[in-house]
């Protein structure tokens, strides 16, 4: 009967391919690109205001890395940020407030010499409060998501140099802003 009604005893063999999933594009490059502009967009600005040794702009494997150092930073003591500081704040806002998913964090750093202030107990206490008005000032002014932004003191616990002279010192009282464009999944 199979016969007469053209019916196959088996059925023809067909080739199986398995699924081969493409990678989907993260956008990583496109990320990278646009943090490579905005760092020289940055660097820019920081030459401008004849700032180079003040502000200093790099690119990281993630992002942009800033690091804020006097005269831009702080007055002795202060969490306070002085008007250049502001200022050179909101030209970077205005860089990098082009995409709210941007992910910063930003580290506050002391020298060595114990403050003596009613205000803070420590230079913990000062660099977490620096660091924190930083974010604070940088989540008003670029639109960033605030849950996509964080605000660290370390103290006097990471130098970049030995604190044996004012000069080292000096380079140890820091602010350093990282924004990444490039987020860990």
């Amino acid at each position: 009967m199979q016969g007469a009604f053209g019916v196959l005893e088996t059925f023809p063999t067909v080739p199986i391919h398995p699924v081969i999933d493409i990678p989907k594009k993260s956008g990583d490059e496109q990320k990278k690109k646009q943090s490579l502009k905005d760092a020289e967009k940055i660097k820019e600005i920081v030459q401008s205001k004849q700032l180079d040794e003040a502000v200093k702009v790099e690119v990281t494997d993630k992002g942009i890395a800033i690091m804020l150092r006097d005269p831009v930073g702080f007055a002795s003591g202060s969490a306070d940020l002085k008007d250049q500081g502001k200022d050179i704040l909101k030209d970077i806002s205005d860089v990098i407030k082009g995409n709210p998913e941007l992910k910063v964090r930003v580290e506050g750093h002391t020298d060595d010499v114990p403050i003596s202030s009613s205000r803070y107990r420590s230079n913990w206490e000062l660099s977490s409060s620096r660091s924190l008005s930083v974010v604070q000032l940088l989540s008003s002014q670029t639109g960033i998501q605030p849950q996509n932004m964080s605000a660290v003191g370390y103290g006097e616990y990471r130098p970049i140099v030995p604190n044996t002279s004012p000069e080292n010192r000096s380079k140890n009282r820091r602010i350093q802003i990282f924004v990444d464009y490039i987020n860990d999944k």
